[in-house]
């Protein structure tokens, strides 16, 4: 919404106070006039916020979804690491062919 346009638009509103008989409170009110072609700007700019509401509320639920994906490969990664640290660490202590094995299963979960 152009905010320029906008401005335009409040300045240009007519504002008169009538009495709506149909009012239980039975108070003044207020009651605006417009041109057409305002009244149409602020209709088709009502319209355009629904659609990026809705567009805002799509996107919520993908990035819902990418937050579960990333904190999978995130724990997926910690479990990597931890593996790879044990068979590395079963190399120190000359155990080499089932340290061996183990970076061997790690490597292969991974693809």
């Amino acid at each position: 919404m152009s905010k320029k346009r906008l401005e335009e638009i409040k300045e240009s509103v007519e504002v008169d106070i009538v009495d709506l008989v149909y009012d239980p409170t039975e108070r003044w009110v207020k009651s605006y006039s417009l041109s057409e072609g305002d009244y149409r700007y602020l209709i088709e700019q009502a319209e355009r916020v629904q659609e990026l509401e809705k567009d805002i509320k799509e996107w919520e639920i993908v990035n819902e979804s990418w937050e579960e994906i990333n904190e999978n490969l995130a724990e997926q990664n910690k479990r990597y690491r931890e593996a790879i640290k044990g068979a590395i660490g079963k190399f120190n202590y000359d155990y080499h062919q089932e340290g061996m094995a183990e970076l061997l299963n790690v490597l292969e979960e991974s693809e």
